[in-house]
Formats: C-alpha cells, sequence, structure tokens
C-alpha cells in the first residue's frame, strides 16, 4: 500500500532475496556433490527484516512516509483506500480473511543454517543484496508499473 502510505507494523520475518541471487544460489546447491545438512534448506537471507525495515530503507532513500497500523487495520484500510485499479485490489479479500492468521507468525524466525552451509560447501554462493540494493530494484519495478504514489 505504498501508493497510500500505509503499512503494516508486524514484526513479521521478510526475505527479500533477488530472483537471480535465489536462483544461482540454488542451483549451486543442487549440483554440489556435497551432501546437506538437513531435509529443508530455508532459502533466506543471513539478516533479519520486516515491514518496517523495509518501509524505513524506502523512506530513508526515497522519501515515501508511512502510516504505521496493525494487521487488522492494514486490512480494513486496504479495503476502504484500494480500488478496482489497484494491482493490490484482487489481495483485498485475501488480507481480510488471512490477517488473524498472519498475525501468529510474529516472532517466527526461519533457519537458513542447513542452506548456508550447503551453499558454502559447493564454493560457487553469490553473496546476498543488502536491504538498500535489493529496495532500489523493487523501486525501480514499482516506478516502471505506475504504483509509486505521484512525485
Amino acid at each position: 500500500m505504498i501508493k497510500y502510505g500505509v503499512a503494516p507494523n508486524a514484526d513479521i520475518q521478510l526475505s527479500f532475496m533477488p530472483v537471480d541471487i535465489a536462483a544461482h544460489n540454488i542451483a549451486a546447491v543442487m549440483t554440489s556433490s556435497a551432501e546437506p545438512a538437513g531435509p529443508v534448506l530455508h532459502v533466506t537471507i543471513d539478516d533479519y527484516f520486516n515491514m518496517v525495515d523495509l518501509t524505513t530503507q524506502i523512506t530513508k532513500d526515497y522519501g515515501i512516509p508511512f502510516r504505521y497500523v496493525n494487521l487488522e487495520q492494514f486490512s480494513h484500510e486496504m479495503k476502504k483506500l484500494s480500488t478496482a485499479e489497484d494491482l493490490v485490489f484482487p489481495l483485498v479479500d485475501f488480507v481480510a480473511r488471512a490477517h488473524s492468521k498472519v498475525v501468529i507468525m510474529e516472532g517466527k524466525r526461519y533457519r537458513n543454517t542447513a542452506f548456508r552451509l550447503a551453499l558454502e560447501h559447493s564454493g560457487a554462493g553469490v553473496p546476498n543484496a543488502s536491504l538498500g540494493e535489493t529496495v532500489s530494484f523493487l523501486m525501480a519495478h514499482l516506478r516502471a508499473e505506475g504504483m509509486l504514489p505521484p512525485d
């Protein structure tokens, strides 16, 4: 809801990894002769970020301010502000139904230890992009799609 300057203040882990880095690192692990340390490999970045971290970076780098609300209020704001022309509009009903289920994910952290070990053993990993770099890619896409608030 960047267009409306509204964001949820939920402490839910976001793992923004550019797809080219994710694809490269998954391929490196899959083609490595080393056996993974576990049956599940969480392909996540090493650092912890949440929605407030993301929107704070957007504000810092692009000057777009946000008003923070809890997930229930965010759901109401989506319903009130989104129109059929907004690309987020198809998600309005989903968020309205799911926000109470999502809030229980607060505080959950995905461990990527097995993935990181497998990537290290492959010898072919690509480092993560910083949050600032990832935000710049995201903002370039949103700008190209006309999804940002007017200057």
